[in-house]
């Protein structure tokens, strides 16, 4: 039996597509957000044109937006004293 550990190092890192080498990730990834898109615009216009149940579209809208966007982050700038200022 092989060992299960070891299969990252086997599974390509690349995929042939249409006679074209291409990232693994790269395709994941877009094609993820082509079917993100198609929901949310699918969603949208369902909504709009008030066909199904307003609770599914809008449930598969924001669930898609929330995917779609990144997380919100505060910037903030490191401010390091000096062992001085610290005591003032």
């Amino acid at each position: 039996m092989e060992n299960q550990s070891n299969t990252s190092s086997t599974t390509p890192t690349t995929w042939y597509i249409f006679g074209q080498s291409l990232p693994k990730q790269e395709v994941v990834f877009f094609t993820q957000i082509i079917i993100l898109y198609i929901v949310i615009i699918t969603a949208v216009i369902n909504l709009s044109l008030h066909n199904g149940d307003p609770t599914l579209w809008s449930t598969l809208l924001g669930s898609c937006l929330g995917y779609t966007l990144p997380n919100p982050t505060i910037k903030r700038k490191s401010i390091i004293q000096s062992p001085t200022q610290a005591e003032v």
